[in-house]
């Protein structure tokens, strides 16, 4: 179902924790048996041997996993992009097909060039946003600073916090969800058992206070919100998650986490955050525009059409053929299934459809709108090339 996939972009200034950031979802997804550290040179998503000796990201890579929230199963596409500004093309690309994003910040570093770069490129592209503060158990780390940072430089958007850090540096152990009020601890050899818990009395001040800005700020962006709080009527979780997800969709809000992903903190709850608060394929946000061969007029491409209709956004040259990553937009894609390249006017037959997982892929028989997918044996076919239905 459309409605279950999430295609998402890692976005940041180099260093920040991007890759250590993707390696835990790959993680708690259950997709790996150990997390990868780019200190170790062991990743999944630095799969080359140029990212792993140097540390950083050069090439987007792409990851697909599933994960369970409320009973449903969803289907994520991951998509880790460089931090490096000499491969921002790379981003580009990436900004292009995916339908949100999650920046990461270091709460020591705070806004740097890079991570303010790739904030405006996804502007750019009307991509909704999460932000994820990490590294907050490093010297000098700070949430409200970093916080205010983000509110300062841009401005175009409502930056909320909703979640408060308990601990600062070294002793930086604990997360409050603002929007369930409840404290959060990441348990385990791995963080990865999540002990939900009442918040103790020295902390209720300042959650409350935290708390009634967060609210105040969503009333001045949800009317049912601020009507609950001029009735002085208790506002619920729901409504409040409800109309973060409306927002942040609608480009007026990038609600901000926190966490460290080195120390297992916090990673569980910015993935339930993917699934909770940015777009499926399936929820409008900008309609995609194409042109009819036959008639030269512009149309608009919806998920609900029949006839395929996919992009190329990257190609990767392996020893035996060239992958190229596919973002479908609607229709269905099969084996076999005979398409043509809007740029050469040429009839290719689809060989191998492909799930996509870092280095490695696995064969599938179809894909459906929404969808990120690898195909190969396609000659002639390159980066930003439409393929369509041969009608």
């Amino acid at each position: 179902m459309i409605n279950s996939i999430r295609n998402i972009g890692i976005i940041a200034h180099i260093d920040a924790g991007k890759t250590t950031l993707s390696e835990h979802f790959l993680y708690y997804s259950g997709k790996t048996h150990k997390i990868g550290e780019v200190d170790e040179g062991n990743t999944v998503m630095d799969y080359l041997e140029e990212e792993r000796k140097r540390g950083i990201t050069i090439v987007s890579a792409a990851a697909a996993f599933q994960w369970k929230l409320n009973q449903n199963d969803y289907l994520v596409h991951l998509i880790d992009t460089p931090g490096h500004i000499d491969f921002t093309v790379e981003v580009e690309r990436s900004l292009r097909v995916i339908d949100g994003a999650v920046v990461v910040f270091s709460a020591v570093e705070g806004i740097q060039a890079q991570s303010e770069k790739v904030w405006h490129q996804s502007d750019k592209y009307r991509v909704p946003k999460i932000a994820f503060i990490n590294k907050l158990d490093r010297s000098g780390a700070s949430f409200e600073r970093v916080c205010t940072e983000i509110k300062k430089k841009f401005k175009n958007v409502c930056n909320l916090p909703v979640q408060f850090p308990v601990g600062i540096e070294n002793e930086f152990s604990k997360i409050v969800d603002l929007i369930n009020m409840k404290l959060l601890s990441f348990e385990g050899d791995r963080g990865e058992k999540i002990v939900s818990a009442e918040i103790p009395e020295e902390l209720k001040i300042k959650i409350d206070s935290a708390r009634q800005k967060m609210i105040a700020e969503l009333a001045n962006l949800s009317d049912p919100i601020l009507e609950l709080g001029l009735e002085e009527k208790m506002i619920p979780a729901e409504l409040i998650q409800k109309e973060i997800r409306r927002l942040v969709i609608a480009n007026k809000l990038v609600p901000i986490f926190c966490g460290s992903a080195k120390k297992n903190i916090g990673i569980q709850p910015v993935l339930e955050a993917v699934i909770n608060c940015l777009p499926s394929p399936a929820d409008e946000i900008e309609n995609i525009v194409g042109t009819n061969l036959k008639t030269g007029e512009k149309v608009t491409i919806n998920p609900e059409d029949n006839a395929f209709c996919g992009l190329v956004f990257k190609v990767v040259a392996t020893e035996n053929t060239d992958i190229l990553y596919l973002r479908t937009y609607s229709g269905t894609i099969k084996t076999n299934d005979t398409l043509i390249n809007t740029r050469t006017g040429q009839k290719l037959k689809i060989k191998r459809l492909l799930r996509l997982y870092s280095a490695n892929i696995e064969a599938i028989d179809e894909a459906g709108p929404g969808d990120i997918i690898g195909i190969t044996g396609l000659p002639n076919t390159f980066t930003g090339d439409t393929l369509c239905s041969f009608n």
